[in-house]
């Protein structure tokens, strides 16, 4: 009888360990979806500039985030975005909207600050290809909307685009995620000009995790010890 109290005792015990420690195992593999507004610009360098506004946007699509030491993850996805800018000046106004595929990769650093709440830090890249556009030019109190071209000629957009990440957020619970994310464009995206063109774009966004994998969770030493001697 007093052998069955005893393992009884040590089982209640390894379990309340168990889920005391939940909040603090590494994250393996999750996967959600993510969706928020951009604040997008175009940052252009040359002679003769007019004057840079920024331009409202949106994305969407999937997340995915592994874990690399129990603080330190990596988030990558696949989102639909919407960047661009506007351009104006004495005599008219211009406003890029363009449309990416985008693959962002993201290490972060993820202190726990109680059991409900984590905040993060993180960097990274990210490349994008060019899907869709328009240009609208107002002169003269006209306005004229076309199609934006992708690709390598001197009257296209580059198809492609990519650049640094800077990412920070709030984790709620197990699920829920706030987060803010800067892009800062590192390639010309003007093709044959005197002028280059560069994406700017400040996302805030809210993720919702769907399913997550956890890994096991170590018994410490001084724990093991501890159980064993009340045992």
């Amino acid at each position: 009888m007093k052998n069955k109290l005893i393992l009884i005792s040590c089982i209640i015990l390894l379990n309340a360990i168990s889920v005391k420690a939940q909040s603090n195992r590494k994250d393996l593999f999750r996967l959600g979806v993510r969706g928020g507004f951009n604040i997008a610009s175009l940052k252009l360098k040359g002679d003769n500039l007019p004057t840079t506004k920024s331009l409202s946007g949106y994305n969407f699509g999937a997340v995915i985030e592994t874990g690399i030491v129990p603080l330190v993850n990596l988030q990558g996805g696949l989102l639909y975005s919407r960047k661009g800018g506007k351009f104006t000046t004495s005599a008219s106004k211009t406003e890029f909207r363009l449309n990416y595929l985008e693959i962002p990769v993201i290490i972060r650093l993820k202190p726990k600050i109680n059991d409900k709440l984590k905040i993060y830090f993180g960097a990274g890249g990210y490349f994008a290809t060019g899907l869709s556009g328009e240009v609208e030019n107002t002169t003269a109190g006209i306005t004229t909307t076309d199609d934006v071209k992708f690709g390598k000629s001197d009257d296209e957009i580059s198809t492609s685009d990519l650049g640094l990440a800077f990412q920070s957020g709030i984790e709620l619970g197990r699920n829920l995620n706030f987060e803010f994310t800067y892009h800062l464009g590192t390639k010309n995206i003007l093709n044959g000009s005197g002028t280059e063109m560069y994406n700017r774009t400040f996302s805030i966004n809210i993720v919702y995790y769907l399913f997550q994998i956890r890994g096991p969770e170590k018994v410490s030493k001084k724990t093991k010890e501890k159980i064993l001697k009340e045992g």
